[in-house]
């Protein structure tokens, strides 16, 4: 028996101009970002049923920038601080980029905040164990191999994102790159916290 269409909601035409805009390659690519079950999502853009409330809530979350009254009304800005015209061309400018570029800055983007709150946090220990002349004599050291490790999980973040695309991450997979990060993230917590190995490592130089 054929499935009788019961929604004219415009959620398809409506979700591509905004795929478009923030460069989403697949709906795949958008349901997953915002946890969607895609049995729903596509019930949806099949016109099956019109988006609830958990679906759009989803949305919210994912793309706190979009306007969520214009996907329900068509009326307004599809986003909730209209881009100007530079950042609309910023925007245009990173579309062109070579796809390796676009995975580097992707990559320094998410990790630009973990960077410099591990720094501060550093900065925070040094300061709690500046009775250390140790600790003290060597705080450059302590900021250099910090910066040490955090290119190295740039490095292997790089890896994760280009999956099979590179050869380094065929020859090791991804897990055992999983694994190597978990390691990273511990030396990098120890470091930051001057933990006792590592004041004692200092001790040493």
């Amino acid at each position: 028996m054929e499935k009788i269409k019961v929604s004219t909601h415009p959620f398809k035409d409506r979700l591509a101009s905004v795929m478009k805009l923030l460069d989403i390659k697949t709906q795949a690519d958008f349901y997953r970002a915002a946890k969607i079950d895609p049995a729903q999502y596509y019930r949806v853009t099949d016109g099956y049923q019109n988006p609830g409330f958990g679906f759009l809530e989803k949305m919210a979350v994912a793309f706190p920038q979009l306007n969520i009254s214009w996907f329900l009304t068509g009326q307004g800005d599809i986003f909730l601080n209209p881009l100007n015209n530079k950042e609309k061309q910023i925007i245009e400018n990173f579309k062109e980029l070579d796809e390796n570029i676009k995975i580097k800055y992707e990559v320094q983007s998410e990790l630009y905040g973990l960077d410099a709150d591990e720094l501060s946090k550093l900065e925070q220990s040094i300061n709690k164990n500046s009775g250390l002349k140790v600790v003290t004599d060597n705080k450059e050291t302590l900021h250099n191999h910090l910066l040490f490790l955090q290119e190295v999980r740039r490095k292997k973040y790089l890896l994760l994102k280009e999956g099979k695309k590179n050869l380094v991450v065929v020859m090791l997979g991804s897990d055992n790159i999983n694994k190597e990060l978990l390691v990273n993230k511990t030396e990098i917590e120890e470091l930051i916290t001057l933990d006792p190995e590592v004041i004692k490592l200092l001790l040493k130089l």
